[in-house]
């Protein structure tokens, strides 16, 4: 059942039913859009009754407040924070701030307490992303579903809650830490964007770093050398292409920067666990963190 709790500045929506068994692993409990009034009280992350929740809060217009511990952050139009419930945080319209436009939802569930400790603990409680991402425009979407009632059960509701922590979870993979070394975070940014020229020697040489050096530095960070990474982002890329387009194999791998369609095949082959051709017809992505170890022949990149 969805109970609707609209204020004169907000709109508030609960989905609940008695016997839910999907909120054990996955499910709305809340969600809502509107403007936070400066008299609200703060929400406290160790008072409030809501525990064992999982909050996405995203500033549409104006500013808010978040404390974390003894950090105090301004939450500005384009950005988003993710808190659990019970923490030590809160948030909050200031008394100097006009106004806090958001859209939020909260989650209750063991999925979202695994992937909201994971995504936290990679990128931290705030992030920068956009109101026309996917992200937020299906939480908008969402929104809308059910406050024009077309939620019919808890098997849709748990369904867009699905969606919801998903998107998150890979928004957050391509997240760089700010907690990474500045010659990681620069790496990662150069092999983002300039995967299909790159190699690892030219890498070294953009970050006036030896490669040695490069390789080990990388590694201690992310769990793999840099020729390994940038083989999984051309995988990346690769898949994405043969699932959006009709592309031959030989114009992708010359898209993405592998020798030949003949190579890219045989390493998507390998990963995949199947041709190229019966992997457009299933139309069903593998996760690019899952694939297997690289070959021995990949391993040359590094």
């Amino acid at each position: 059942m969805i109970h609707d709790a609209p204020t004169n500045s907000f709109h508030r929506l609960s989905y609940y039913v008695d016997g839910d068994y999907l909120s054990e692993y996955l499910q709305i409990e809340r969600i809502g859009r509107g403007f936070i009034p400066a008299a609200e009280n703060p929400w406290n992350g160790l008072t409030r009754g809501d525990i064992n929740t999982y909050v996405f809060q995203y500033t549409i217009s104006g500013t808010g407040t978040l404390r974390i511990g003894k950090t105090v952050t301004k939450i500005n139009p384009g950005q988003a924070f993710a808190v659990i419930i019970p923490s030590n945080h809160e948030y909050y319209l200031d008394s100097r701030d006009e106004k806090w436009e958001i859209l939020y939802i909260i989650l209750r569930g063991e999925w979202a307490r695994h992937l909201f400790q994971k995504i936290i603990g990679s990128i931290g409680h705030v992030l920068d992303i956009a109101e026309s991402s996917r992200l937020i425009q299906l939480l908008e979407d969402m929104y809308k579903r059910i406050k024009q009632r077309k939620v019919k059960d808890v098997f849709e509701a748990s369904y867009l809650a699905y969606l919801f922590i998903m998107e998150f979870y890979r928004v957050s993979l391509d997240i760089i830490p700010e907690t990474y070394p500045a010659l990681v975070r620069r790496a990662l940014e150069i092999i983002r964007s300039e995967y299909s020229r790159l190699d690892i020697e030219a890498l070294a040489c953009e970050l006036k770093v030896s490669k040695a050096h490069l390789i080990r530095t990388f590694s201690r960070q992310i769990g793999m050398p840099p020729g390994q990474y940038l083989i999984r982002t051309r995988l990346k890329h690769a898949i994405t292409l043969l699932l959006s387009s009709n592309r031959s194999l030989d114009e992708i791998a010359s898209v993405v920067g592998v020798a030949s369609g003949n190579y890219l095949g045989k390493m998507l082959r390998r990963h995949l666990g199947m041709s190229t051709d019966e992997y457009r017809r299933k139309q069903s992505i593998t996760p690019i963190h899952k694939l297997a170890d690289i070959m021995d022949e990949e391993r040359d990149y590094t």
